[in-house]
């Protein structure tokens, strides 16, 4: 598996992954959303033999030296290499992020995300790489459901 950075020729792939993962409807909105996003976060995906198998992405909240950021998404599709590919997203993430802190003369010192309640499997591979729940965010993004802030602090 290989893990890059994003580039827009990814846009269709990464729509049917929003699809997949995500309460995304239709291959347009999925391009919508991520050419909108990587204006701002920095998007990671896991490609072999050309097709993409998942996606990363994360941003700064924050000021540079707040060291912080927040992983905006996890995907990856499901079959046997899923868990894999979600944990070298993950790390990948973590790595590109501490090199832009690095440049910066800084050290990347938290990570957070959010996680949909009803998201058990999500919730509980966070915690097995070292996130702790902070706090749950009631009815966050729909009514109904709450929002689990996991963090992972880098010392």
């Amino acid at each position: 598996m290989e893990y890059r950075k994003a580039t827009i020729d990814d846009a269709e792939q990464i729509a049917k992954l929003l699809m997949d993962c995500f309460n995304v409807k239709s291959i347009e909105e999925g391009k919508e959303i991520f050419i909108r996003e990587r204006k701002r976060d920095e998007v990671i995906v896991a490609e072999k033999d050309g097709t993409l198998h998942g996606i990363v992405s994360w941003f700064m909240r924050g000021e540079p030296k707040h060291q912080l950021i927040r992983i905006e998404r996890l995907c990856a599709l499901a079959g046997p290499e899923r868990d894999e590919v979600a944990e070298g997203l993950l790390k990948t993430a973590i790595q590109d992020a501490d090199k832009f802190f690095k440049k910066l003369g800084l050290k990347l010192r938290k990570i957070y995300t959010l996680v949909r309640s009803t998201n058990n499997k999500l919730k509980n591979f966070y915690k097995e790489k070292g996130f702790i729940e902070e706090a749950v965010i009631k009815d966050h993004y729909y009514k109904g459901e709450d929002e689990f802030v996991l963090s992972m602090f880098m010392e």
